[in-house]
């Protein structure tokens, strides 16, 4: 039996093995980069925080998952520096930009410009892309942004169980993420405030709260 030969003859098998090995080859490549985006992120103290709300959609490939409704993902105009209208067109859309970040007295970081190149200095920045532009008359436009990350995994049991509480909003949920020097971003975790006025992680607040129900 030749080579020609034999490929035909296990050219299923030999198709199964290859889509094996790359999807392997996918995976650890995810999981190297995850870890230089984090170890990147803590090294120079690139970790930030934004503000959301999110809600327990289904998608059947997906499963049960919290999908995020990111804050700082919408900014006016009015609250841009300079070199945003120097550098870009506000209208053009669904390409990569650099958003400038700094954080407030809660350490809650906003977007404060728009970068078509990536930044060069000690700014902090993250990537993202310009999903619309307001239209209207008014000067002070809105800008809506695609923060790449809007997706939050957890174990579907807890995202049932999260979704079924009333009033999370109330918890101040807020997204933590690890960025690395090129703006590449990564999900830290989300967190809400419990009875004692402190940020936990989604996944121990939701099974605290449900032994608590237990308990009663």
């Amino acid at each position: 039996m030749n080579f020609i030969q034999f490929i035909k003859k296990h050219r299923n098998v030999l198709l199964f093995f290859t889509a094996v090995f790359f999807q392997a080859v996918v995976f650890v490549f995810l999981l190297l980069q995850t870890g230089f985006i984090k170890k990147s992120s803590v090294e120079n103290n690139r970790i930030y925080t934004f503000e959301c709300d999110f809600s327990d959609p289904f998608d059947f490939m997906k499963g049960h998952y919290l999908s995020l409704n990111i804050k700082q993902a919408q900014v006016k105009t009015s609250e841009l520096d300079e070199e945003t209208f120097a550098q870009l067109d506000l209208n053009k859309t669904r390409r990569i930009v650099y958003l400038v970040v700094e954080p407030d007295q809660n350490g809650i970081w906003n977007v404060k410009g728009i970068r078509k190149e990536k930044p060069s200095g000690s700014c902090n920045f993250i990537k993202a892309k310009i999903e619309r532009t307001s239209y209207g008359d008014s000067q002070d436009k809105t800008v809506y942004l695609d923060f790449l990350f809007n997706d939050y995994y957890m174990q579907e049991n807890l995202a049932l169980y999260v979704d079924s509480l009333d009033n999370l909003d109330e918890k101040k949920p807020v997204l933590k993420l690890y960025s690395d020097k090129n703006g590449n971003c990564i999900q830290q975790g989300l967190y809400v405030l419990n009875d004692d006025n402190e940020y936990i992680r989604i996944e121990d607040f939701a099974v605290a709260m449900k032994k608590a129900e237990l308990a009663q």
